[in-house]
């Protein structure tokens, strides 16, 4: 079976269909969002639509979405809540953003109805299943939404957890980290094959604004067959987002940093 683990789409609908198409190219399964839906992108509704409609919501999508969509209807196993969604269903204090953020923030909620919102509130921050375990930020107090950024903090997550594949977003940096007995490894792997006790946590990237300098939207696809994960990357309309965030009156930087992937 094919997984694709999805995060941080972050409103950005463009990158989100593509994403969905390479989907369907990869043969997907099933999939794993892990949370910020919303935030700086211009359409944290209808990506919200997508992926309501992914869990099993009843929810009207617009016609020209129709084929890249439903064939991934009720295909969603497991959704987490990410930084981005508590902020705008007030769980996380207006303090916790910088002010460029809070602005986006509080466009992103007067975009959103009810229904999104009560969503959002229901979505749990960690989920375990199957040995897997997933969460937007990381295993080690969530609600505080730390980062993940290098191989010492790869080891303490997974020394805190005890399955074997951790999965996780939040930094928009994709990149695999594969723990073998006490030894963890250094270098990022993009590609990764799970031999024996081996665990793993991996940091799927970014759908809508990747930040490792690659402009291109990532995701993962963790093949349980042959225990198999990747981060793989897909092409976009970046212009098309970029002049929707404009067009909002969303701060321009998270349109201009599509450009660049940072």
């Amino acid at each position: 079976m094919n997984i694709a683990v999805l995060s941080d789409i972050h409103g950005n609908l463009e990158a989100f269909v593509s994403v969905l198409n390479d989907m369907y190219s990869e043969n997907i399964d099933s999939i794993i969002n892990l949370g910020d839906t919303v935030g700086y992108g211009a359409e944290p509704d209808k990506c919200l639509d997508i992926l309501m409609f992914f869990c099993g919501e009843k929810v009207a999508l617009p016609g020209e979405m129709s084929d890249s969509v439903n064939r991934y209807k009720g295909k969603c196993t497991t959704a987490v809540a990410g930084n981005h969604d508590w902020g705008v269903i007030g769980k996380l204090p207006e303090g916790w953003f910088n002010q460029t953020a809070l602005k986006a923030l509080k466009w992103t909620e007067k975009t959103l109805s009810i229904r999104h919102i009560n969503f959002l509130k229901s979505l749990p921050l960690i989920d375990k299943n199957n040995n897997i375990l997933t969460v937007h930020s990381s295993p080690i107090h969530p609600e505080e939404f730390y980062y993940i950024t290098n191989s010492s903090h790869a080891y303490k997550a997974l020394m805190s957890s005890g399955e074997q594949i951790v999965l996780v977003g939040h930094s928009h940096i994709p990149g695999i980290f594969v723990l073998r007995g006490e030894n963890i490894s250094n270098g990022v792997l993009y590609e990764h094959q799970i031999k024996g006790d081996e665990r793993l946590l991996v940091n799927v990237g970014s759908v809508g604004q990747p930040r490792d300098g690659d402009p291109r939207a990532s995701y993962a696809i963790f093949n349980t067959d042959n225990k198999t994960i990747k981060i793989t990357r897909v092409d976009y309309d970046i212009d098309t987002a970029s002049s929707k965030i404009k067009d909002a009156g969303i701060p321009v930087r998270y349109a201009e940093r599509l450009k660049w992937g940072f």
